[in-house]
Order: structure tokens, then sequence, then C-alpha cells
């Protein structure tokens, strides 16, 4: 799929009309989604795995996908060195991934109980800003990331080297159901940070959000928050729901500076950078369905008969797919 953005503009700025070039709507519709649906994971792996032989890490990866094994052997996968000179190893189990220009992530493992120390000293290496955390503590019974900060505010919890206190916390507004801010303040010897973490609970792993506004108002948050320093952004693994929201603001990135967009080539170079990232059809399809609401939600996308069947078509198949997942999980 290949669409770009063509912003008109009438004089003072009274009236403003943006619209989508034609050949937007007609790959990303009925054709493309019956074609990946169809076809399932191997139509995605066929749009968006990179054409080169697997790399030892890639055949072994391949396999700890399958077993859902979260907890990914370090040696296989890139690191960000952090200086923690008292730590048994001095990496942490993230990738840094080049959004756009001046929009940075890092994509991260969750914080493991021996490695939250290692990921407060990357937070403050990296001076991020923003924490986004795409999974709850505990999902279905299984443990998704340990809990890397105090539970009550104003609290100060030490992890290793790394002190680390809640100086402001909000409940979950009403039209961000499921999102949690807080503000953490963590210190590393003489180094003070703050940062601010958001946490979505509403994506369930190796599936989709449930919300497509909250994920695009948590967006915009970032980047309102994020100072241009990098976004760290994690779930479990770091590579399902994580590599699917670094690919929707690559798309997102790529319209604003009127560049050809390709979902294939994004994620083909995101898997470049966390190898990957995007487990699966839904998941694929989910970054289409983000970049419609984006851009519908800016007024760069006319609602078109097209893109209202595209939406319809999404939602029914992922109801389809919440459906068969409640399904299996009650056997």
């Amino acid at each position: 799929m290949v669409c770009s953005v063509d912003e008109r503009r009438q004089s003072k700025g009274v009236i403003r009309r943006r619209t989508i070039q034609s050949d937007f709507r007609a790959p990303i519709g009925k054709k493309f989604v019956h074609k990946t649906v169809e076809k399932s994971g191997k139509a995605v792996a066929k749009y968006s795995e990179p054409q080169k032989k697997k790399t030892i890490y890639e055949l072994w990866a391949d396999q700890v996908i399958d077993m859902g094994v979260r907890n990914i052997r370090r040696e296989f996968v890139t690191t960000i060195r952090t200086y923690n000179p008292s730590a048994d190893d001095d990496y942490y189990h993230a990738s840094y991934v080049q959004i756009g220009e001046n929009i940075n992530f890092i994509c991260a493992q969750g914080p493991l109980p021996n490695t939250i120390e290692d990921f407060w000293c990357m937070v403050i290496q990296e001076d991020s800003k923003v924490i986004i955390q795409l999974c709850q503590w505990t999902e279905e019974g299984k443990t998704q990331c340990a809990e890397y900060f105090p539970s009550s505010d104003w609290e100060w919890k030490d992890y290793g080297s790394v002190r680390v206190k809640i100086i402001e916390k909000t409940s979950p507004m009403t039209q961000l159901r499921k999102v949690y801010r807080t503000k953490i303040q963590a210190i590393y010897k003489d180094k003070k940070h703050e940062v601010l973490h958001l946490l979505y609970g509403g994506w369930p792993d190796h599936f989709v959000a449930e919300s497509t506004p909250i994920c695009r108002e948590i967006r915009m948050l970032a980047l309102k928050f994020s100072e241009k320093k990098p976004i760290i952004v994690h779930c479990s693994a770091g590579i399902g729901r994580t590599g699917t929201f670094a690919a929707i603001f690559m798309a997102v990135d790529r319209l604003k500076h009127n560049e050809n967009l390709s979902i294939p080539d994004i994620v083909k170079e995101l898997r470049d950078q966390r190898m990957h990232a995007v487990q699966n059809d839904q998941q694929y399809l989910f970054i289409y369905r983000m970049v419609i609401e984006i851009l519908l939600a800016e007024d760069l996308l006319i609602k078109s008969p097209e893109i209202i069947s595209l939406i319809k078509e999404y939602d029914d198949l992922i109801a389809r797919k919440r459906q068969e997942r409640n399904q299996k999980s009650k056997k």
C-alpha cells in the first residue's frame, strides 16, 4: 500500500480542506482486508518478513514465539548498555527504534524482578520523559511485568542502587478508560530524574487494543510530554503490542512529512531494529486501523463509504477473534 497526504487550505485559514490522494483508499479497502484475513499469518509474513536468510537468533526466536515464552535470552537480542557497574550485566533487553526525524522509541521487554534496577538506569541514562506500558501487571493469572515502582504515593522504594517514588498519580478518566497516569521520580547516585508513566490496561497479549481512540490519545500524550527524548515503550516481551504501537507512530510520521506510506515496508524497517515486532495478522491490520483513526480525527481523511466499510470489516473481524479467544480461555 502506498499513500500520501495532500493538505490544501483556503485563504486566511477560515476554511481548511484536507484531502487524501485517491490511491490511498483502494489498497486498504476490501480486497486487501480479505486477502490478509484469508491467508492469516502467512499473508502477514509474506508482506512483512525481511527477505534474507534467517540468523541463529531468528530461528530460535521463531520457536520462542510459538511456545509463548516471554523471557527471550539476552545474548540473542539488541540491547542497551546501562551505566550500572555494580550489576552483573550492564545491558538491558531493549532496542532503539528510529520513528521519525525528531521521534525515537526504546522498545523494551517489561522489567523482570532481577532487571528493574537496570531498567531504571536505562530510563535515567537516556533521559526519557515518558514510559508507555501496554500491559497490565498480571493478565489471565500470568505475570506480564514486574511492578517496578511503589504503589503508594511519596513512598520511596529501593531497587538496587536506584530509589523510586510516586510524586503524582491520577485515576483513569472517563474518556481514557483503563489508562493510568503516574509521575515518578527516580534517583541514581547524584542523578535525579522525573518521568511520566502511562499504563494502558486495555490491550491483551497477542491481540489488539480495545479502543482506537484511547490509543490515539496515548500517542498525543506521549508526543506532548516526551520533549524529543526517547519514548520508552514496553509490554511483556516488548515485540507484539510494543512493536505494533511503534509501527503506528512510524506510519503517521511518514504521512505527516508527506512521504509515501507502505505498511509492509514499515514493518520490515521496524523488524530490522526490533526483531519480530508485530506478532500476528490482527496486530498487522490494527496498524491500518489506527492510521485511519488518527487521520480521521485530525481531518486528514474523508470518511468515505470505502473507509466506513473497512472499519466495519475490521470491527467484525476483531469481534470474531475476541469471541474465539474468550471461548478458548474458558476451556
